[in-house]
């Protein structure tokens, strides 16, 4: 792993210090009233907790699969819960979460049990064919909805943070705080992890159970995440690459840091949008696909190259 050095640890320090503060300034931009005053916190606070569970989701799945090419997105739990959330449209009375979740715990626990057989790059294929099947799922499911519900579908999935309730937020808020001190606690045990299972195994960790809480926690958020602001997808592969550039594979500090990142990036991603084309609302989804997707297919062909 190749370090950065204290300088340059300097210019990223002014540069979170830069994130935060247009983070703040995106709050007053164009405000002529003290009620959208109260929408933009909301926006802004919700969009840093996306940014930062996906950021988590995608540094403990990386750690997982031995993988820094796998994020919620890429191996298709992600799509898989805007199955369940499609569902919970088309059947009011099953709750979107819950079946969100449900759709994200199969798909992770198949890919996990697919990654003990097959290569990274056949794991990463199966992964984006799920994705691909899932949309068309989701497309085909359009067929039993109304003009109206099609519309609402069509805008979750292009992903986006406005026009949320502050109830999503505190749901939101009060799953990743506790999945995230969790895991804070299994820093350690995480490291282990990267040195393979049965070395984790002779130093004394608990694989099962330690993948069991990895397993939980990304469907957990992802599934909250993805049902309430549909596909926002790359931050989760992006984030975790960024702060292992910066701060090494050390998870006692990966877990601090990479999602205050990922909240902070996505902050900007979406104050710096809101300012250039207002007032037209560009999904953040296709924003930050439009950013990820170049990246990931760097990352897979220095992979492969490196191979």
């Amino acid at each position: 792993m190749k370090y950065v050095s204290i300088k340059d640890k300097k210019y990223i320090a002014i540069i979170l210090l830069f994130l935060i503060l247009a983070g703040i300034l995106s709050l007053f931009l164009r405000i002529p009233d003290i009620s959208l005053l109260q929408l933009r916190i909301i926006r802004s606070s919700l969009a840093f907790l996306v940014g930062a569970s996906l950021s988590l989701s995608g540094l403990l799945l990386q750690t997982l699969f031995q993988n820094p090419l796998v994020e919620p997105f890429t191996i298709g739990i992600a799509g898989a819960a805007s199955i369940g959330a499609a569902i919970s449209i088309i059947f009011p009375f099953i709750p979107t979460k819950i079946s969100a979740f449900i759709f994200s715990i199969l798909i992770v626990l198949f890919m996990a049990r697919l990654s003990r057989k097959t290569s990274s790059s056949e794991l990463l294929l199966t992964g984006l064919m799920i994705s691909f099947l899932t949309s068309a799922i989701v497309t085909l499911l359009m067929g039993l909805l109304s003009p109206h519900q099609i519309g609402a579908l069509t805008h979750w999935m292009l992903g986006g943070v406005e026009g949320k309730r502050v109830e999503d937020l505190l749901l939101l808020a009060i799953f990743f705080v506790l999945i995230w001190l969790i895991n804070i606690t299994k820093s350690n045990d995480l490291n282990a992890l990267l040195l393979g299972g049965e070395s984790a195994k002779s130093l004394g960790v608990e694989v099962e159970k330690l993948q069991l809480i990895i397993y939980l926690s990304t469907s957990i958020l992802t599934s909250i995440t993805v049902s309430i602001v549909g596909l926002i997808g790359f931050v989760g592969l992006l984030i975790p690459h960024f702060s292992r550039l910066i701060f090494g594979s050390d998870h006692r500090i990966l877990i601090l840091i990479a999602p205050i990142i990922g909240g902070l990036s996505l902050l900007f991603t979406d104050g710096i949008m809101r300012f250039i084309w207002y007032p037209i609302e560009f999904p953040l989804g296709a924003v930050t696909a439009l950013i990820g997707a170049p990246f990931f297919l760097f990352l897979l062909v220095r992979k492969r190259v490196i191979a």
